[in-house]
Formats: structure tokens, sequence, C-alpha cells
């Protein structure tokens, strides 16, 4: 029952990924609507500036809030396994006749091969599998990519000259 509860806890992560990725790219589309839509529409820039200057802020706050969620639920799985390694060793399987026969360890057994295969990397709480730390790259691609919507659009804002700006970003000057 402990096992499964650490797979249903690797199951919500997986599940929380996928559905805040797919909430990210709908901000992206969004506010490259918003883009779309005031585009060429002096009256109505500085408010669109300003409206994807909050969106972008605001997303980038979630995804750096989606980051902690996946470091928490990794954190809360190791030590699900790391309670579970505690246990193997205890765990005596009586139905082999009169013979008690002892846990073969297979989650210390797992650890010492991906030790020595070098497949695992500092994480947070200790080590953790290199391919599961790219997990971590979606939400800080996001981030990154908030933070120079939001950037930019504060710079716009600032300098105030939508008009030369959007020309400019047109003709490639």
């Amino acid at each position: 029952m402990y096992l499964e509860s650490a797979e249903r806890t690797t199951d919500r992560r997986l599940e929380l990924n996928k559905s805040n990725a797919s909430l990210s790219l709908l901000i992206m589309a969004g506010i490259g609507a918003i883009v779309s839509w005031s585009f060429g529409k002096e009256e109505i820039m500085p408010y669109a500036v300003t409206i994807i200057a909050a969106i972008a802020l605001l997303a980038a706050i979630f995804c750096r809030w989606w980051l902690q969620q996946i470091v928490s639920y990794k954190d809360l799985n190791a030590a699900k396994f790391e309670v579970l390694s505690e246990m193997a060793p205890r765990i005596l399987f009586s139905e082999v006749g009169s013979k008690s026969c002892l846990s073969h360890q297979p989650f210390s057994r797992e650890w010492e091969i991906l030790k020595r295969k070098q497949s695992l990397v500092p994480f947070k709480s200790g080590l953790a599998l290199g391919a599961s730390l790219s997990e971590l790259t979606v939400p800080k691609t996001f981030i990154v990519s908030f933070s120079i919507i939001f950037l930019v659009s504060v710079m716009i804002a600032i300098l105030g000259r939508y008009d030369l700006l959007i020309i400019q970003a047109v003709s490639g000057q």
C-alpha cells in the first residue's frame, strides 16, 4: 500500500505538470492574441501593454509556484522511497514453508546501480535521476519567457513611444 502511495504521488506530479504546461501555453497564446488585437491601435496600446505586463508577471509567479510544487512532490517521493528502503530489510516472507526469507532490498540495490552508472545528479534533497531534473526545465523556461515579456512591456510603457517601437519591430530596425 505504501508503494502505491508513492506511485500515486508521482502520478499527481505528472498530471500537475501536464495541466500547468497547458495553462502556461494558453497564457502565451492569450498574450499573443492581445498583441495581435492591439497592433496598430495607438489609442488602446497603453492599456494592452499594461495588461500584457500584468499577465506576464502573474504567469511568472504562477510558474515559480509550479516549480516549487515539483520540488515538493519530488521531496515527498524521495522520503516515501527512503521509508520503503528502510522497511525492505525487515520484511519476512513466510510463504516458503517453514523457512523465512529476507527481502532482497530492491530499492537500495537500485540506488547502488544508478550511482555506479553515474545516472544520479545532485538535487535539493539529495540525489535524483538526471532525466527527472529535465522536468524542472519546463517551468524555468516559462518563468524566463514571462519575465522577458514583462520586462519588455515595462520598457515599452516607460518609453511611451508605442508607434515608434511597433514600426521598428515590424521593419526589423
